[in-house]
């Protein structure tokens, strides 16, 4: 998703769930999206969470979302 960046308007963050025992951080994050994503879609950086808001209808709700992202100055 995209953050407000000072100096490119946005840049892109991700939101994680990561499974109990896992160990992630953003540099193998980043590493893994290398191969697979264009330059610019490699997240900068990333939230890891227990679980995503979501909505009534049980959709991710994206507004609680970035509030979170700008509050941890991810």
């Amino acid at each position: 998703m995209g953050i407000p960046d000072a100096v490119w308007g946005e840049r892109v963050a991700a939101a994680l769930v990561v499974n109990e025992g896992a160990n992630l951080d953003i540099d193998s994050l980043r590493g893994w999206a290398k191969g697979r994503l264009a330059r610019y879609e490699i997240p900068q950086g990333a939230l890891l969470m227990e679980e995503l808001p979501k909505n009534a209808m049980g959709k991710v709700s994206q507004s609680p979302l970035e509030a979170l992202m700008e509050g941890k100055n991810v």
